[in-house]
């Protein structure tokens, strides 16, 4: 709906207008948690969505560690022979061999597979363990067309792109040892029956897996005699 029509129907209802709702649209004023406690009572899950880790994980500034150890305490718990994920809104746990997995939680091709990786990257930029931010990085932007799918994520999808970009700076290394092809991840987007789980991409007539299109492009390290001898 119009936006007018939002602000009179869902915020001021019939009390004083005021330009809240621009400011919120306009980015100069943010939401507060009680105006989202109140919406919540119109539009259900609006709580939900205001209460998602993903913003702040995404922020590019230096995280304390303690956040993001709450956010990832909070998702993931020590089991019998692994790691649980305890995804909001799942029936059951999710459960990794590995605490860091991230191609299994990229695999899952949801949102909170996405923020989990996004949580774990930031967690490696805080420790400075530059390998595993250099692959996780690497799964943050497998995991991404599962969040631009979502209808109130895609008009954003500059911005979360930027915001992604941003993190993934953070740490030199991973900033120059790959690049993204673009255009893939506009094509898994795109593609109805995307699929970036292994054992769930089966080709019906020929019950073989179907390959997966990387956006990823790694580096090759070329030595300096061999780029001496390339020019």
């Amino acid at each position: 709906m119009e936006l007018k029509a939002f602000a009179e129907r869902f915020v001021h209802r019939g009390r004083t207008e005021s330009n809240l709702v621009t400011k919120w649209k306009a980015g100069s004023t943010l939401p507060s948690r009680s105006s989202a406690v109140m919406l919540e009572k119109h539009l259900p899950s609006t709580l939900h969505m205001f209460d998602l880790p993903l913003y702040e994980l995404l922020g590019d500034r230096a995280l304390p560690a303690h956040q993001v150890e709450d956010v990832i305490t909070s998702l993931r718990q020590k089991v019998d022979m692994g790691w649980e994920w305890r995804f909001p809104g799942s029936p059951s746990g999710y459960y990794n061999a590995l605490p860091n997995d991230s191609s299994a939680l990229a695999s899952r091709g949801d949102l909170w597979g996405f923020i989990a990786i996004v949580a774990l990257v930031r967690q490696a930029e805080i420790q400075g363990d530059e390998l595993s931010h250099l692959l996780l990085s690497m799964d943050m932007y497998r995991a991404l067309p599962a969040a631009l799918k979502l209808p109130w994520i895609a008009p954003s999808t500059e911005l979360l792109q930027e915001c992604v970009n941003s993190v993934r700076r953070r740490m030199p290394i991973s900033a120059v040892m790959y690049d993204i092809d673009w255009p893939v991840i506009a094509r898994h987007v795109a593609d109805p029956n995307y699929e970036p789980g292994y054992e769930r991409r089966i080709d019906p007539a020929t019950r073989k897996t179907i390959e997966f299109e990387d956006p990823i492009l790694e580096a090759r390290l070329i030595r300096g005699n061999q780029a001496r001898a390339q020019r």
